[in-house]
């Protein structure tokens, strides 16, 4: 937020990480005296430094941290009881199961995390039919395991979804079909 004389445009200055600077037009955003800037597929952590007319900001540190994301899924379906089939492990390319089977996941992370969720999609695949939570397993938080029972009708794919300490949510579609 500016004050005094508003200029109509200002400057961001950023210097990454790896020394690479680079500016951004500031522009100004709803009601006077706001600017602002989005900044896409930032990669590595930088400083930066505001600049509206003759006044500049103190720098700012930027800390950059990967979302969560999947690294691993080991699939295990366990049959209904009235089957008196032993559990199997399951390849994610090949999760059509049976209607009232179980199917448990061991998810390992890239990072991290505090907690997950298995979520069922419907044929809209924007719309999830059903939940189950993801606990950790292992003390480092990369490691999760829960499951979720499948229902005999109306789920068309698979998403893991991923908390990670600071309430960063990372999700990924593991299967279809």
């Amino acid at each position: 937020s500016a004050g005094g004389i508003v200029p109509e445009q200002g400057r961001l200055r950023i210097k990454t990480a790896s020394g690479r600077r680079q500016v951004f037009e500031l522009l100004p955003d709803g009601a006077p005296p706001a600017f602002a800037r989005g900044l896409q597929s930032v990669q590595e952590s930088f400083a930066a430094v505001v600049e509206l007319g003759d006044a500049e900001s103190e720098s700012i540190a930027v800390r950059v941290q990967p979302r969560p994301a999947v690294a691993g899924v080991e699939c295990r379906q366990n049959f209904p009881a009235y089957t008196k089939l032993p559990p199997q492990r399951r390849a994610l390319g090949d999760l059509k199961i049976l209607a009232g089977s179980t199917l448990a996941l061991k998810v390992r992370t890239n990072s991290a995390v505090k907690a997950g969720e298995i979520r069922l999609l419907g044929p809209e695949r924007d719309k999830v039919v059903k939940t189950a939570p993801l606990a950790p397993e292992a003390k480092d938080g990369r490691l999760l395991a829960g499951a979720i029972e499948i229902p005999a009708q109306g789920v068309s794919g698979m998403t893991i979804q991923l908390i990670d300490a600071e309430n960063w949510v990372g999700m990924g579609v593991k299967d279809k079909g």
